[in-house]
């Protein structure tokens, strides 16, 4: 059967020109990732894709397709009809005929891509595949009560990858919560009680024995780090760095060229370019072996952590909105290729406590740190679980029933 038989392709849906609706842009889409996790309210200019709840978005240009840019629209507030890019297909079950989730899911199928892959058209670099050859692919659908079970088994494993998303960026709240009240707010520590003695600064006033110093002596920036020409380290692209957490969860092992930043364990690797800097692209390194190098984009610069900070405490500081305006405000080049130089940080202070704080707050907050890594490995097994059964389910090699 074909595809527009049994799912709609690019469904009716109706905005009123004008009327300020949620908006979801191909950067809200994670690569094979299934929940978009943020939009913005936009005023509808009478183009671009329509969808609601429980519909597929599918990526349909080049990169963004062979990258994986699809997802499952389930953030909308109930009954509201949201819009977002031209280069979406949205994907819909047929009621009594299709699953929604199963359409998802469909759509996720590598025969699937390959398929859509390989019907893309237009100008290298600019290729897409158009909404109807999407609707004429030939596919196999197994009956309603069977594509609930498998949207079902593969829905649990990606709610638990979920799950452990949204506990990560809980674990990470806190401790950027407990940075900001002890080395911003200066509030009383647990165990340690109020601060009974304060001194004069040139930022305000601060704990007796605490001191004001600049971020370039406070870190290592860009620090030397010994690799060899030719030799293969885990390699970490710009696309790799999250916008919005700690860790990266995808790294590739390539040959060093010879230019590119360098890292290890503990480093704090900060996107320095525009929008990749505005957009948030920082990541604490906590993936590779003891001794054990890295490497990466030029457009990263290194922290490293000098005595007594820690790589959680320079995290936080990089993650800081007042020192991200600032670096932001530095930015010189020509538009759109706008860098950070790394002498902004030699006017930018931050507050140093004793060690004995320092320590403390990396017991507490390094606890965390290490189960958000527990988290993330979980959910990399589970993905992998994921993606195997996928297309076995899919094509029946696997059957479930209801």
């Amino acid at each position: 059967m074909l595809l527009e038989d049994v799912i709609d392709v690019n469904p009716s849906r109706t905005i009123p020109r004008g009327k300020v609706a949620p908006h979801i842009s191909m950067d809200a889409l994670q690569p094979f990732t299934r929940e978009i996790h943020s939009f913005e309210l936009k005023e509808f200019s009478g183009s671009g894709s329509k969808f609601q709840n429980s519909d597929t978005l599918l990526a349909r240009i080049t990169p963004c397709l062979e990258n994986g840019k699809t997802a499952f629209v389930c953030n909308l507030p109930e009954g509201i009809i949201g819009h977002g890019s031209t280069e979406f297909i949205v994907l819909s079950g047929k009621k009594g005929v299709s699953d929604d989730l199963f359409v998802y899911y469909l759509a996720r199928d590598p025969e699937f891509r390959n398929y859509a892959i390989q019907h893309m058209e237009g100008s290298t670099g600019r290729q897409r595949v158009p909404a109807n050859a999407i609707a004429l692919l030939t596919i196999d659908l197994p009956p309603l009560p069977e594509q609930k079970a498998i949207a079902s088994i593969l829905g649990a494993l990606d709610d638990k990858i979920e799950l452990n998303r949204k506990m990560n960026e809980t674990l990470e709240a806190m401790a950027r919560a407990i940075f900001k009240s002890w080395f911003v707010d200066f509030d009383p520590i647990p165990g340690l009680g109020p601060h009974k003695e304060w001194q004069d600064s040139t930022l305000s006033k601060i704990p007796k024995g605490w001191r004001v110093v600049k971020v370039s002596e406070a870190f290592e920036i860009n620090p030397l780090r010994s690799i060899k020409r030719g030799k293969e380290y885990a390699y970490v692209g710009m696309a790799s760095l999250p916008t919005a957490s700690a860790r990266v969860t995808d790294f590739a092992f390539r040959k060093f060229t010879g230019s590119g930043s360098k890292f290890k364990n503990g480093d704090v690797l900060l996107a320095r370019i525009t929008p990749c800097l505005e957009n948030g692209k920082t990541t604490l390194v906590d993936f590779l072996t003891e001794d054990e190098y890295g490497w990466g984009s030029t457009e990263f610069i290194v922290f490293g952590p000098k005595e007594p900070l820690n790589m959680w405490f320079v995290y936080c500081v990089a993650r800081d909105q007042e020192f991200r305006n600032h670096a932001i405000r530095s930015m010189s080049g020509t538009s759109g290729r706008q860098r950070v130089e790394t002498g902004c940080f030699n006017n930018y202070m931050i507050v140093i406590s004793p060690a004995d704080v320092i320590n403390k707050f990396g017991d507490i907050v390094g606890s965390w740190f290490n189960q958000m890594k527990v988290n993330d490995d979980q959910s990399i097994s589970l993905a992998f679980i994921r993606d195997a059964l996928l297309p076995k389910l899919l094509s029946g090699e696997i059957r479930v029933r209801n």
